[in-house]
């Protein structure tokens, strides 16, 4: 939802073409709840590009952030997923952190300057030490590592490791205001 609570960004394939893949949509909720009679408006945000993932509205509904990939090929494998950002009113999407080899899972800060995300930099696949959660913002800019995978493995927070692709990342979920921390599970 966004901010404004009257706006929906979700997934469909409703419009998705030849390719069936799904696309983001906005559903503006309008009129008058109170006579019984409410007004539903969508909006198709991207086009069929490949599997897209979990949309999310910046703080201020300005922007929605999504990824483009496939949620089954380990994050460390290059080119299994892009982040981008798009204007809530449509537009030109913008690819965030261009230079990465992968990257999954935005999340806005709070403020809504900023994405932490999967990436990936390294052109091996399976290569842990190019894996971690990076910070950059949506329009540009040098990505900063954060160091969370390793302080995740210290940690025994990491996801389960397999002999043939390595340990994985838990996925950001929710970065907190109030604690200005980020919420994911492991």
């Amino acid at each position: 939802w966004a901010p404004d609570s009257r706006r929906l960004a979700f997934l469909s394939t409703c419009e998705g073409g030849e390719s069936g893949q799904p696309d983001v949509f906005v559903a503006t909720v309008g009129g008058d709840f109170a006579s019984g009679k409410p007004k539903i408006e969508v909006e198709r945000l991207t086009e069929a590009r490949g599997e897209v993932g979990y949309p999310e509205f910046s703080p201020d509904g300005s922007q929605v952030a999504y990824w483009i990939g496939d949620e089954n090929v380990h994050e460390t494998i290059p080119g299994s997923g892009t982040v981008w950002v798009v204007s809530a009113a449509g537009g030109q999407p913008q690819r965030v952190g261009p230079n990465f080899t992968a990257a999954r899972h935005p999340i806005w800060s709070p403020d809504g300057k900023h994405l932490v995300f999967i990436g990936y930099t390294s052109q091996k696949a399976y290569d842990t030490s190019s894996l971690d959660w990076w910070l950059a913002a949506p329009d540009g800019g040098v990505p900063l590592r954060t160091g969370a995978y390793n302080a995740l493995i210290h940690a025994y927070l990491r996801a389960r490791e397999s002999p043939h692709i390595g340990a994985s990342i838990p996925t950001p979920r929710c970065w907190s205001n109030g604690t200005h921390s980020v919420i994911f599970s492991a």
